[in-house]
């Protein structure tokens, strides 16, 4: 939805919101914060998180499967790949289920009191200004990922 103010109006405007429709934006995410329970390394996490968003075709996945191809890793295959718009993605990956969402996705699968414990950990990578996904591996969130969006150079300073 788009909406122009004009004229006299404009010198009241004293904060502009905008949308995920990157036009302040670059054109993908990159993958800024990765933390996890220390149950699990890093460089499987990555790739099973990849492997999961790699099917989505949102520009989240993409900037997480872009890390496993920095990283030179390979993906693993995927079973029962299903996506709730808005709110993340589930699979099966290697016998194990895995959820990679918002906090509503796993409010939605029952994973309340395991976001309680990751609060701090959330609120520290939101005050970063990063998107927060949240991975869940056989029913317990087993770390976060934190995704930015870097501003267009090319935006004049207001």
């Amino acid at each position: 939805m788009k909406y122009t103010i004009s004229g006299e109006n404009n010198k009241n405007i004293k904060t502009v919101i905008s949308n995920n429709t990157r036009t302040l934006a670059d054109a993908l995410p990159r993958l800024a914060t990765v933390k996890t329970n220390g149950q699990i390394e890093i460089t499987e996490f990555l790739k099973l998180a990849a492997s999961l968003e790699k099917p989505s075709e949102h520009a989240i996945g993409t900037a997480i499967s872009q890390e496993t191809i920095n990283r030179n890793l390979e993906l693993f295959n995927v079973k029962d790949f299903y996506v709730t718009i808005g709110r993340g993605v589930c699979g099966e990956i290697n016998g194990k289920a895995i959820l990679i969402g918002n906090e509503m996705f796993m409010i939605d699968a029952g994973l309340e009191m395991d976001l309680q414990k990751w609060n701090s950990t959330s609120q520290g990578i939101h005050q970063n200004g990063e998107t927060v996904l949240y991975v869940a591996i056989e029913g317990e969130i087993t770390g976060l990922l934190g995704l930015t969006y870097q501003i267009q150079d090319t935006l004049p300073m207001a």
